[in-house]
């Protein structure tokens, strides 16, 4: 009787010891408030970017290219700049706040968690990426649109609706970007 007391005492220690092992094993993680707070500013500037990029596209469709007034168009390229260079202005701390979450992402304990924010990051760095690249398209778009409204010439409105083209396209790839950079970040809150 005092064997079986042992073995149902020693399997019952053998079993809270597993038991404990699989709940500090288990248990959620709690991240890091820095990376908390890189991964919320990080959400807010890639919005930010977006929401520029669209303003900007919503002022250039003032424009009637095929017969541009002067004025009008001088007043939406300068809008359009302001817009463009704040957008350019916001990559620049949405990078700093992808560098923080990039840097804390070793204290991501589980794997799969961390593959998502490295993906999301990675994501991030496309989008700005492609912003810089938008931001140079949308610069020689807006010289040409100047140059067509002063001259009206057929080779400015083609050189202008080529740059169009190309702006919209670098504009679709930013809000893609951004729509995918959301869906990883949200995977990642779910992994938890």
């Amino acid at each position: 009787m005092e064997k079986n007391r042992k073995k149902v005492f020693g399997g019952a220690a053998v079993l809270a010891g597993v038991l404990f092992l699989v709940w500090v094993l288990v248990k959620p993680q709690k991240l890091p408030a820095e990376f908390l707070e890189a991964r919320r500013a990080a959400s807010l500037a890639s919005q930010e970017i977006v929401d520029l990029t669209d303003a900007t596209s919503q002022k250039i469709k003032e424009v009637d290219l095929s017969n541009p007034n002067l004025e009008n168009t001088l007043r939406v390229i300068k809008e359009a700049r302001d817009s463009n260079n704040e957008a350019y202005d916001k990559a620049f701390g949405l990078s700093r706040h992808l560098q923080k979450m990039a840097e804390l992402f070793g204290k991501i304990r589980a794997k799969e968690s961390r593959e998502l924010a490295y993906q999301a990051v990675s994501l991030e760095l496309g989008l700005i990426s492609e912003l810089i690249s938008y931001t140079e398209r949308m610069n020689r778009f807006l010289e040409n649109l100047a140059e067509l409204a002063k001259t009206q010439s057929r080779e400015s409105l083609k050189a202008t609706n080529e740059y169009l083209l190309e702006v919209n396209q670098k504009a679709a790839v930013i809000n893609k970007l951004n729509k995918e950079f959301t869906e990883k970040m949200k995977a990642f809150d779910e992994s938890f």
